[in-house]
């Protein structure tokens, strides 16, 4: 950038946690309680894991439908009849390493 400064993060290679464009909920809105293995939304309801795995890694977490058809975040959430989430098996560790992208212990790539 001409006349400011630049500001570049360094790449972990296990990707970001993005927010969506269209305005509803991301992943990262929900919370994840691992004793539980289950994620809690926004609104407060649980989603719940059949534990199938997917492709050799990836785990789906699905709301209820009644839980969704009755929450007044639902407009923000999903269109669809009920929000489904994924998480990779190596999730935790991936969550670990962003959570390291913003320390001293791990430098921002130089320009």
């Amino acid at each position: 950038m001409a006349g400011g400064s630049q500001h570049r993060t360094a790449r972990t290679g296990v990707g970001q946690v993005c927010t969506r464009t269209d305005g509803t909920f991301s992943r990262a809105d929900f919370v994840f309680d691992q004793q539980r293995n289950i994620y809690i939304c926004p609104g407060g309801a649980e989603l719940t894991s059949t534990g199938n795995i997917d492709q050799g890694h990836i785990v789906y977490y699905r709301a209820s439908k009644s839980d969704c058809s009755q929450c007044s975040l639902k407009p923000k959430c999903t269109t669809a009849t009920a929000r489904k989430i994924t998480r990779d098996l190596n999730e935790d560790v991936r969550d670990r390493v962003r959570a390291l992208a913003d320390t001293e212990a791990l430098p921002a790539v130089p320009p």
